[in-house]
């Protein structure tokens, strides 16, 4: 077996990737508004390319939009889709 794997090259993800890091408020609101210009709607995972977040705290920044009322939720159970809250949709 050892002999198979012998002269494979393993490459880590996040050497393609990049290291995530954790965006500032301007960078995230900015992020939104493309987001919500480009599409009626994005995902958790939309966020995080845009960002270049981890899952996890992809996540985290989208449960905090939605408390400041700046997306809202319309996916259903675990498929999470999200647009802008309506004041945000006409200052873009």
């Amino acid at each position: 077996m050892m002999e198979a794997i012998l002269h494979t090259e393993f490459e880590n993800v996040t050497y393609r990737q990049g290291v995530s890091s954790i965006p500032t408020y301007k960078e995230i609101d900015e992020a939104i508004a493309r987001l919500g210009t480009n599409r009626p709607f994005f995902s958790v995972d939309d966020l995080r390319l845009s960002l270049n977040l981890s899952q996890a705290n992809a996540y985290r920044i989208a449960a905090r939009l939605m408390e400041e009322g700046k997306i809202k939720n319309i996916g259903k159970g675990r498929n999470k889709l999200y647009v802008l809250e309506r004041g945000l949709q006409q200052n873009k």
